[in-house]
């Protein structure tokens, strides 16, 4: 029977089974309720061009709510932000946008999309309040990673999709490659996200009797940042971590005869992923991306002498996220 390693078997090594411990802690402590936090007053007024503005100050507030920086008031401000709608004729371009300031600060616009008030509004929140000087130089600065925290869990965003890709490996000197799918899960907010990722690749023509990867599933934890929050096409790099697991065929001795065996390996596999995403604006995102896994097990089979090798992988795809 082919020997499988598993992380959490009973024989692990101690610093890999600290190692989970301290993911899991730090993931937990991340994303535990903070104290209360400082918050900007902010009023709101509102300047839609027409006399009813209420559907568009209740946009304005809504997004307002989701930011973890500020806090609507009707009283006392500590700020004021103004949104105003300006219509530009069809004779000199035509087309509706969405201009802001924080207090006497320079104004920020941005055009509106036919039918997507929504997103003009979030997108040029997330512009004025994050250059808010109250919020640079508050209380809220000194405790940045309690904002973040506040602000992945009020504002955030899930998003879930596929990718397919093409694992590559030096297995015996030689590339061995493989189809794969992937099924994703994320949560993002501005520049960042959280998500997780189960992936399987499998050799589709495996009748060579050389030593090859025939198999490699993942279930991976990934933490990402985006070279900007508001753009629609935005390069992003992060660090996936999780369990691997591949399955070897190749020629092997048993008592006395040649044969052609399978082996498997499995453990803890940690990595680099980048790549670019596009059409951020909209609801559904497109990506490609390149994945680079160092797993911390060598493939060592005792059994039939099958594989004795570590085996690091790159992986090049694509995706989409809705």
């Amino acid at each position: 029977m082919p020997l499988v390693t598993m992380p959490w078997n009973r024989h692990a090594p101690p610093k890999r089974r600290l190692l989970w411990l301290a993911m899991l802690f730090a993931l937990a402590t991340w994303l535990a309720p903070d104290v209360a936090d400082a918050q900007v007053a902010t009023c709101v007024e509102v300047n839609s061009g027409s006399e009813d503005s209420s559907s568009l100050t209740r946009l304005v507030e809504n997004e307002l709510a989701r930011h973890p920086s500020h806090k609507l008031s009707k009283g006392e401000c500590e700020t004021t932000l103004r949104i105003e709608v300006i219509e530009v004729a069809t004779t000199m371009g035509g087309g509706i946008f969405l201009t802001g300031r924080v207090d006497g600060e320079v104004p920020d616009r941005v055009k509106v999309a036919p039918g997507r008030m929504d997103r003009a509004v979030e997108e040029l929140l997330t512009v004025l309040l994050h250059n808010d000087p109250r919020r640079l130089s508050g209380p809220e600065r000194a405790d940045w990673f309690a904002q973040q925290r506040r602000s992945f869990r009020v504002r955030g965003i899930n998003y879930f999709g596929a990718e397919v890709y093409e694992v590559g490996a030096l297995v015996d000197g030689r590339l061995a490659t493989l189809p794969g799918l992937a099924l994703v899960a994320r949560r993002e907010v501005d520049w960042f996200h959280f998500g997780v990722r189960v992936a399987g690749a499998n050799q589709l023509n495996s009748g060579d009797e050389r030593l090859t990867l025939t198999s490699q599933v993942t279930a991976q934890l990934e933490a990402a940042l985006f070279s900007s929050a508001i753009s629609s096409t935005a390069a992003f790099a992060g660090l996936v971590a999780g369990l691997e697991y591949q399955r070897f065929r190749g020629p092997t001795t048993l008592n006395g005869e040649q044969s052609v065996e399978s082996a498997t390996a499995a453990g803890f596999s940690p990595g680099l992923r980048f790549g670019m995403e596009l059409g951020r604006y909209t609801t559904t995102h497109g990506l490609v991306f390149a994945q680079l896994l160092f797993p911390t097990f060598a493939s060592h089979d005792v059994d039939t002498g099958v594989v004795d090798q570590w085996t690091p992988s790159v992986s090049l795809g694509a995706g989409m996220v809705f």
